[in-house]
């Protein structure tokens, strides 16, 4: 399991702050905190079970799930002893505006573009919705940047085996990154991404 050692999402910056100082939320590379650990970013629509999936990592309900999705609207960094885990923004909220939407999306390029310990990102999808241009978007901005990227395909507890498969291949040839298949409220799946996660991106 992941040693970091607090999580709670979704505060204001004054409310994290107060509860642990090793817990940052930025909007500006200014406000970032030291690049001296290497930091694992997960991002992903609302409702994809982006806070579920970080509580299934750290075995033990630390991250808040809010029941009104697109509730992050910052970076959240949160420190571990070997890593930082970074909270991104949920996109495709539909009652975003348009200023909000491309807020989000310069947010997110900023962090990946000036950011030299970015050892990875995590793409958290519902099994269910398909590869968009905004996957790809993410996708593109990982390969110019030269940062590792998988897909989690969350939400799969009611699948069956065959069902699996035919998601995993999906998802395999649509992004061409590592997919792992993860139920987020089962913890299935989850310990092998982190897993990967740990040996290829951290330690290695």
């Amino acid at each position: 399991m992941s040693d970091i050692r607090y999580l709670s999402l979704n505060l204001k910056k004054e409310e994290i702050l107060a509860k642990n100082p090793d817990v940052h939320s930025a909007v500006k590379p200014d406000d970032y905190p030291q690049d001296d650990f290497p930091e694992v970013a997960i991002v992903g629509r609302s409702n994809a079970g982006k806070s579920s999936m970080i509580n299934s990592i750290m075995g033990k309900k630390i991250a808040y799930v809010s029941q009104k999705p697109g509730k992050t609207i910052t970076l959240n960094f949160f420190m571990g002893k070997s890593y930082r885990l970074v909270d991104m923004p949920g996109y495709g909220y539909a009652k975003r505006s348009n200023s909000e939407t491309e807020g989000w999306g310069e947010m997110i390029e900023t962090y990946v573009s000036t950011r030299e310990n970015v050892a990875g990102l995590i793409l958290v999808i519902d099994y269910k919705r398909e590869w968009t241009v905004e996957e790809e978007r993410l996708k593109l901005w990982c390969e110019h940047y030269e940062i590792p990227m998988l897909v989690a395909a969350n939400k799969v507890d009611q699948l069956n085996r065959n069902d699996k498969m035919k998601v995993q291949d999906y998802f395999l040839k649509t992004s061409c990154v590592p997919v792992f298949l993860t139920s987020a409220t089962k913890n299935q799946g989850v310990k092998e991404l982190e897993d990967f996660i740990f040996k290829e991106w951290v330690k290695g």
